[in-house]
């Protein structure tokens, strides 16, 4: 046989070998697709499940198919074995600030608050919950930004930002829903703030604020050591926040009030009972003491803010600040529920912090004064 003659002999069986491949690829393909794919194409989410590397011929499809696969498998062996960077620290809620003390991260988190195990066998083992802080340091109030030509400066403690709730859950977020494009709510509450912060707060802002604003502080007379602050209140937040501290020589700062005169003085002091030794050791000073200071601070805010200006009185009695509140014009809420009205939960055995009747109440109570603004 002449070279000739074997070079088409073997061109002709290498065509035919290339012919049965693709005769064999393409029944390979339709088997694949009648076995696996097809019976399932209209069903919902598989519509997109016929999945192979096109090629030119169904062999080269085939081809194709088998080099991708093996690829992938190699790129996800690789990925196995590298390791995967580390997490980042946690986000810490509060971080140190030279005039109030501690202000809120922003940021979003996530608490998980629990019972112990053995109790409460009714209660579910743990309960979350999350908090959204703003780039201005305010809880989030909404899920979108609003925009208005009104403002709705919310001012407290823990009680009033909602803590062991949910943003949709707090009064402030009510609040924002209802008066959505008459009002911009800022939730300017943190825990452990005093009606001292409250002041420094408005001193911060108040060139922002407009005679068509609206001014919400909480009150209760449990808040009042606080804006001294009073010795058990330095000794109580210098073991609660320590962990907040940024070493043994740089505790957290706490505003301190004092009165010259008429005149309210405000400085700053280390929540720590060690350096101040004194002053955490010093006799408690008397509920007319407390009251000549928060009546000072109250009595700034209100000859200098313009805006509209609503306390509401969260608990407790109607003592001499509520009075002088009165006296000077200021709008006071009574967020008390009556008796026989169930309007008073807790986040127990979680937490005792209102739940969100209190908030809805609030909320409802709240609404009366502000629609008469509207």
């Amino acid at each position: 046989m002449g070279i000739g003659k074997k070079i088409a002999f073997l061109s002709l069986g290498l065509v035919v070998s290339l012919v049965i491949a693709d005769i064999l690829s393409a029944y390979g393909l339709f088997f694949y697709q009648n076995a696996f794919v097809v019976r399932k194409i209209w069903e919902p989410g598989h519509e997109r499940s016929i999945v192979y590397s096109e090629g030119i011929t169904p062999a080269v499809s085939v081809i194709n198919t088998v080099v991708e696969r093996i690829k992938a498998k190699l790129k996800a062996r690789k990925e196995a074995n590298v390791q995967p960077p580390e997490a980042p620290p946690y986000k810490v809620l509060f971080t140190r600030n030279a005039e109030f003390g501690w202000v809120a991260t922003p940021g979003s988190y996530e608490f998980v608050f629990s019972h112990p195990p053995d109790t409460l066998q009714e209660w579910p083992r743990s309960h979350t919950w999350h908090a959204t802080i703003l780039s201005d340091g305010s809880r989030a109030t909404s899920r979108r930004p609003m925009k208005c030509n009104r403002k709705i400066l919310i001012f407290g403690d823990s009680w009033i930002f909602g803590w062991a709730l949910n943003e949709e859950l707090t009064m402030a977020w009510h609040v924002q829903s209802e008066y959505k494009g008459h009002y911009c709510v800022s939730l300017l509450a943190h825990g452990g703030y005093g009606h001292l912060q409250t002041l420094q707060n408005f001193r911060k802002r108040r060139s922002e604020i407009g005679k068509d604003d609206i001014l919400l502080v909480g009150y209760a007379q449990w808040l009042l050591p606080r804006n001294l602050p009073s010795p058990s209140v330095v000794r109580s937040l210098s073991e609660g926040l320590k962990h907040y501290a940024d070493g043994p020589d740089k505790p957290l700062m706490h505003p301190r009030a004092t009165l010259s005169g008429d005149r309210l003085l405000i400085d700053t002091i280390p929540l720590d009972c060690q350096a101040m030794r004194e002053y955490c050791e010093r006799k408690e000073p008397t509920l007319d003491d407390l009251f000549d200071v928060t009546n000072k601070i109250f009595d700034e805010i209100i000859d200098h803010a313009g805006a509209r200006l609503l306390v509401l009185l969260l608990d407790g009695p109607e003592d001499k600040v509520v009075e002088h509140l009165r006296h000077r014009g200021v709008t006071v809420v009574d967020g008390r529920p009556p008796e026989g009205i169930y309007a008073k939960d807790t986040m127990n055995p979680y937490d005792a912090h209102p739940g969100p009747i209190s908030n809805r109440y609030w909320f409802a109570q709240l609404r009366k004064e502000i629609d008469k603004l509207l």
